[in-house]
């Protein structure tokens, strides 16, 4: 979660709450590059029915794909 507070975004959150937002991200993919079999990783925000959110809070999820040789 970026803040307990459901009610804020990335938007509206303080300038050094983003910055530990980011960095939580950032080291989250520096450990994910560490496993070779993942090729792309992705962090977005699954927010709201139109997304899929089966929650009623905003979660931030990561995805790394794992690409098979051909």
């Amino acid at each position: 979660m970026e803040t307990p507070d459901h009610m804020l975004s990335l938007a509206t959150i303080s300038p050094k709450a983003l910055q530990d937002v980011l960095w939580a991200y950032y080291l989250r993919l520096i450990d994910l590059r560490k496993d070779r079999r993942f090729k792309y990783v992705l962090i977005f925000k699954n927010e709201g029915d139109a997304a899929g959110a089966s929650l009623s809070i905003p979660i931030p999820v990561d995805c790394a794909a794992i690409v098979p040789k051909l």
